[in-house]
């Protein structure tokens, strides 16, 4: 068995994939506190297509007001297939706006 043939299948796209499709659905969870009782509550932003992984980048940030942030859109299917995170996309957060 040649194992970078068994390995490298997954990563290919065996569908047609529109480039931009990636940005129509997502897996994001919206988490709030509530500061009187400490409660959080948890809600799916954008559907159950796709994944997302958020990075930690700066620790100096952490706690920090932020307008914006982004993470790293996963297929989830290549990685059910292969056992690896394949990326397909970034995505930009607003958090100021409603």
């Amino acid at each position: 068995m040649n194992k970078f043939n068994w390995f490298s299948r997954g990563f290919n796209s065996r569908e047609p994939v529109d480039a931009n499709g990636w940005l129509s659905v997502y897996l994001c969870l919206r988490v709030e506190i509530e500061c009187g009782n400490w409660e959080i509550q948890e809600s799916t932003l954008m559907g159950t297509e796709f994944s997302m992984d958020f990075p930690f980048m700066n620790a100096n940030l952490t706690g920090l007001h932020n307008k914006c942030g982004y993470a790293q859109v996963i297929k989830s299917k290549s990685c059910s297939e292969c056992g690896l995170a394949k990326y397909g996309g970034l995505m930009k957060f607003y958090f100021d706006e409603p």
